[in-house]
C-alpha cells in the first residue's frame, strides 16, 4: 500500500497564510538576533568592568616603597645584626640610603609591580680605597649606582646593589629589623644630628673686613 503522506497533494495557502507565515518566521528571527544582541552587549559590559577594577588596583601596586627604618640579612644571626643597628638604613623621605661604609644621595625612584629601582649617587670609603686618587687632596669620589627592592611580603624584600656600576650580583634578602631596634635606630640618629649641629655652632666665625 502506498503512504498517503506521498499520495496526498500539498494544500494550497491564501495569501493571507503566506503573509502570516512570513510574519511569524520574522518575528522568530528578530528575537533570536535580540537575544544575540543583549547577550554581546552584556558580555561587553562584563569585560570592560573587569579590566577597569584591574586598572583601579594597579596603582596600589605600582605605589609600594619599603618603609624607612633599617634592615638586616636574614639569617640565624639576624637579630645580633638589628642590635647593631642593621645593615643598611632606608630614608626615602630624606632620598638617603645608608650602610656599612658607604651612603647614598637617592636621584631617581622608579617603581614597578612590588619592586622599586633607585638610581643613586655614592660615597663609599672601601671602594675608594682601590682607586687612586690623582692627588692627596682630591675630593671625596662619588659613584653612580643602582638598588633594586623587590618585595616578598610585609617584612621582607630582595635587594640588589651594583658596586662601581656593576650589578652582577645575586639577590639578598633582608627583612625590616624589630620596634626596639628601629626604636634604638632613630636615637642614635637624632643623637648624630644633635652633635652635627653641636659642632656647626662651635666652629669659629670666618675673619671680618
Amino acid at each position: 500500500m502506498d503512504d498517503p503522506l506521498l499520495l496526498s497533494k500539498p494544500r494550497s495557502r491564501t495569501i493571507g497564510e503566506r503573509t502570516c507565515i512570513r510574519e511569524n518566521t520574522l518575528k522568530k528571527r528578530w528575537s533570536r538576533y535580540s537575544l544575540l544582541l543583549w547577550t554581546l552587549a552584556f558580555t561587553c559590559l562584563i569585560a570592560s568592568a573587569s579590566t577597569h577594577a584591574q586598572d583601579t588596583a594597579k596603582p596600589a601596586i605600582e605605589k609600594w616603597r619599603p618603609k624607612d627604618g633599617i634592615y638586616a640579612v636574614t639569617g640565624k644571626d639576624f637579630t645580633e645584626r638589628c642590635e647593631n643597628l642593621g645593615d643598611f638604613s632606608v630614608e626615602l623621605g630624606e632620598k638617603t640610603i645608608t650602610g656599612d661604609e658607604w651612603s647614598c644621595d637617592v636621584k631617581k625612584i622608579t617603581t614597578d609591580f612590588g619592586a622599586i629601582r633607585l638610581d643613586l649617587n655614592c660615597s663609599d670609603v672601601n671602594l675608594e680605597a682601590g682607586i687612586p686618587k690623582p692627588s692627596p687632596d682630591s675630593r671625596e669620589m662619588r659613584f653612580e649606582e643602582t638598588m633594586t627592592f623587590r618585595k616578598v611580603d610585609e617584612k621582607s624584600l630582595f635587594i640588589r646593589k651594583s658596586q662601581n656600576g656593576k650589578s652582577n650580583f645575586p639577590e639578598t634578602r633582608v627583612a625590616y629589623c624589630p620596634p626596639k631596634a628601629q626604636r634604638a635606630y632613630l636615637e642614635s640618629k637624632a643623637a648624630e644630628a644633635k652633635r652635627k649641629a653641636a659642632t656647626t655652632n662651635t666652629q669659629p666665625e670666618g675673619a671680618k673686613w
